[in-house]
């Protein structure tokens, strides 16, 4: 991951919803992280933990129909789909992994 702005594709083109400000050994800082209750679409990029101490993942693709995200966990690049109503009570990542 490198320094600067993250970005979703939104129905109306391209949306800055957050700015990943340091990259550590440790972790990462980010700022200004949206989420709209009405568009969870605004929650693609984020970058969340399973639980307090599980790994991190990166929330990648959202189905409003089914009620469903694709996530990425970040240490094993494996894409599984998650229950939107389970991330949203997920916590903000402050460090990778």
């Amino acid at each position: 991951m490198r320094i600067g702005n993250v970005f979703c594709v939104c129905d109306n083109g391209w949306r800055r919803i957050g700015k990943v400000t340091q990259m550590r050994n440790d972790g990462f800082r980010e700022e200004l992280t949206a989420y709209a209750k009405d568009d969870p679409h605004q929650l693609i990029g984020q970058i969340r933990r399973l639980g307090s101490a599980g790994p991190a993942y990166e929330i990648m693709n959202v189905d409003e129909v089914a009620g469903v995200v694709v996530i990425e966990i970040i240490e094993s690049d494996e894409r599984v789909t998650s229950p939107l109503a389970e991330v949203l009570l997920d916590p903000m990542a402050e460090t990778i992994p």
